[in-house]
């Protein structure tokens, strides 16, 4: 591999079976003696998830092939309204399930109607009316793990940094899970300390329960998050912050806190910026609640902090005008 460096990463295809891997250079300074250290997954069997975001042309051009064999499904697209996809055909298709277009572009099913199959978009590229699509029988899950804290990571599970890396997933959980039925849930008995002393006294908060912050811009909203933060994760809660469509340097700010107030090992950081695609951002706070639900299930007490609402809400608006 005369073309990678040292120590560069290199994607390797054995016998149809794609690895990441890592270029080390012999004693004899040859590149031809390459050693595997790190298996990642295999494309025929690992979930389909994990690579989306850095997908190679050949990756999907295999899981899209293998798929279309087993299914016996195309779609065609009819209507391109990004970053919203209108298809025909796909009869068996689900919700959330993650569909590969002929042009490798990835999304994922969000509505179901008679005539059409809503598809979102995970990608800035736009397939062209009249290409096809085909399943991929894999719906739409993320990374979970206790490697998660600590970490920042966009609505895939991906580390947002491309020099930071990650080990392999412990676990993944599908984004759209069931949840509790009534009878399962449990009274709110605990309240829940913001350590901002004028709010503990006046407003009755409690673990279990959501609440709204409203009010106009630079008012000190994120501050007041930021101080229940710390609050809580002095109290042995985990956080998930989820920053919606905000700038990077919103991104910076946050970790330059946790890391400040030397909390990052507590908290996880799900991020999506304003460059991001609108699937993307449209799909962080679903990310942010399923990571959170799987500290829940672990026993944790878990903050979840979604910043910004607003954000989410013209991510959808822009996507069906």
């Amino acid at each position: 591999f005369p073309s990678h460096d040292i120590d560069g990463l290199a994607f390797l295809r054995f016998e149809h079976q794609y690895y990441n891997a890592v270029l080390v250079e012999q004693p004899n300074g040859n590149f031809a003696d390459t050693i595997v250290r790190q298996f990642f997954f295999d494309a025929f069997r690992a979930p389909l998830f994990h690579y989306l975001s850095n997908s190679k042309d050949e990756q999907l051009a295999a899981i899209a092939e293998k798929s279309l064999k087993e299914t016996s499904e195309i779609g065609y697209v009819k209507e391109v309204l990004p970053p919203i996809v209108l298809v025909q055909g796909l009869p068996k298709v689900s919700v959330n399930e993650i569909v590969v277009f002929e042009n490798n572009v990835v999304g994922v099913v969000n509505t179901l109607s008679s005539n059409y199959v809503e598809i979102l978009l995970l990608s800035a590229f736009v397939p062209k009316i009249g290409q096809k699509v085909t399943r991929t029988n894999t719906y739409l899950s993320i990374p979970v793990g206790n490697y998660l804290l600590g970490s920042s990571v966009d609505s895939l599970g991906n580390t947002i940094y491309e020099n930071v890396f990650m080990q392999e997933p412990s676990d993944y959980k599908n984004i759209d899970s069931v949840a509790s039925g009534i009878s399962n849930r449990v009274k709110i008995t605990e309240a829940l300390e913001t350590g901002v002393t004028s709010v503990d006294l006046m407003i009755p908060l409690g673990k279990g329960q959501r609440e709204l912050i409203i009010g106009d811009r630079n008012i000190g909203k994120t501050t007041f998050l930021y101080q229940t933060m710390l609050s809580q994760v002095k109290k042995g809660t985990i956080v998930v912050y989820a920053t919606i469509g905000k700038q990077r340097t919103a991104v910076k700010q946050l970790e330059e806190f946790v890391d400040k107030v030397k909390i990052r090992d507590k908290v996880v950081i799900v991020a999506s910026s304003s460059s991001d695609p609108l699937g993307m951002i449209y799909l962080t706070p679903y990310s942010a609640m399923t990571i959170a639900e799987y500290f829940r299930d672990l026993g944790s007490d878990v903050l979840v902090v979604l910043d910004d609402l607003t954000t989410h809400g013209d991510s959808i608006v822009t996507g069906k005008q």
